[in-house]
């Protein structure tokens, strides 16, 4: 059986109390630290499999909290819930980022209770043992399963395409397993290749079977753009079930496009000649997403979920969004807004026209019957 294992580390008892009474309901162990000290005599002994980190503590700070557990190697999810403004809190997760860490995102305090069970139900599974032969094994078992979040144009708030997350139904596990605990592993011992490309053939097989008349985007990775074979490969799925290569948008990283970038440019343009889309992800986060979209072909971008999230209560957040949605405008890019969670910030995409919008305020991702289900749902409400 799977232990999960929380470490709070924060300086504050009654977070400590808090936080330890809702996660032990939520089956975790937990243990807790206030100071740098205590961290690492706690973190060797106790192995957590989640870590909530506070910035400010009794002696030292989250920084170097997160430098002692890139130093231990700690592969553990990490989020940072501090009282700290946005830019600081936002600065302390890219630094952790930049250490190899896994950077579970970040939160303003006070946090709610439904928010903190939501992140601690998330990550339940991220301590699950696998290794390469499991994620082999689990492709040709069909356990990864395609849940799709739903877009939608934001003038009428008709969904106009979807985007495919996968999940891994272990059958010796009761939660799903998100893709954060698998693919930076699949990604780095290359077992992503047969898993993206099961990914977009069960991606492109449900447009069939389902009779989806609308566009479904599909993350490709930085492995998968070292491969030339790979557009003519997809271009073989889309002719198998007679599905128009333009219901498919590719959604590429600048990050992915690094390694090898003139293959990924050979990739990208092939892709794009045989009718397929291509959105640059995570758009404004990169040193050089102004470069990569000048250079690859993209037909759209996704304006990075972390300003859409703070465009509500930072100040400084919505110049940049405003930036963004002109910037796709003027080099006739669809621009969708990614992680919009709140009636606040979809008001101000609206105001600022941008086109798309895809988050937890319109729908978490949802299996194939229950996004079917919601569409249906759309259609009568946006026709009456």
């Amino acid at each position: 059986m799977v232990e999960h294992r929380l470490l709070i580390v924060d300086d504050d008892l009654a977070i400590h109390r808090l936080f330890s009474d809702i996660a032990q309901n939520c089956g975790y162990l937990v243990n807790t630290a206030d100071d740098i000290l205590s961290v690492s005599t706690v973190y060797k002994k106790f192995q957590p499999t989640l870590i909530f980190l506070d910035l400010s503590l009794t002696e030292g700070d989250g920084v170097e909290v997160l430098r002692l557990l890139s130093e231990h190697g700690c592969k553990s999810p990490i989020v940072v819930i501090s009282s700290h403004d946005d830019k600081v809190r936002a600065t302390t997760v890219r630094l952790g980022e930049s250490r190899g860490l896994m950077m579970a995102g970040t939160f303003q305090k006070p946090i709610d209770i439904k928010t903190l069970t939501v992140i601690l139900n998330k990550y339940k599974n991220y301590g699950f043992n696998f290794n390469e032969q499991d994620i082999e094994r689990a492709i040709k078992n069909h356990e990864f399963i395609l849940h799709y979040q739903p877009k939608v144009l934001i003038k009428t708030k008709e969904i106009i395409g979807a985007e495919a997350l996968v999940r891994w139904q272990v059958p010796s596990q009761k939660n799903l397993i998100y893709p954060d605990a698998f693919i930076p592993f699949s990604e780095k011992t290359g077992s992503i290749s047969n898993l993206s490309r099961y990914i977009i053939q069960q991606a492109i097989k449900q447009i069939h079977e389902h009779q989806i008349d609308f566009q479904l985007s599909i993350n490709l990775s930085g492995r998968d753009l070292t491969d030339l074979s790979l557009p003519d490969e997809i271009v073989s799925y889309v002719k198998k079930y007679r599905i128009d290569p333009a219901k498919i948008c590719f959604e590429i990283t600048e990050t992915s496009v690094m390694s090898q970038p003139t293959v990924a440019m050979d990739i990208l343009t092939r892709l794009r000649i045989h009718g397929f889309e291509l959105s640059m992800d995570d758009f404004g986060i990169g040193y050089s997403s102004l470069i990569e979209l000048h250079r690859m072909p993209f037909s759209e971008l996704k304006i990075d979920k972390s300003f859409i999230k703070n465009l509500s209560i930072s100040s400084d957040t919505l110049p940049i969004v405003r930036c963004i949605i002109n910037l796709g405008k003027g080099l006739s890019l669809k621009v969708v807004a990614e992680g919009v969670e709140t009636q606040e910030a979809w008001n101000i995409l609206e105001k600022e026209e941008c086109h798309y919008a895809q988050g937890y305020f319109i729908s978490q991702p949802l299996d194939i019957s229950s996004f079917l289900d919601f569409v249906k749902k759309n259609k009568s409400s946006t026709s009456s």
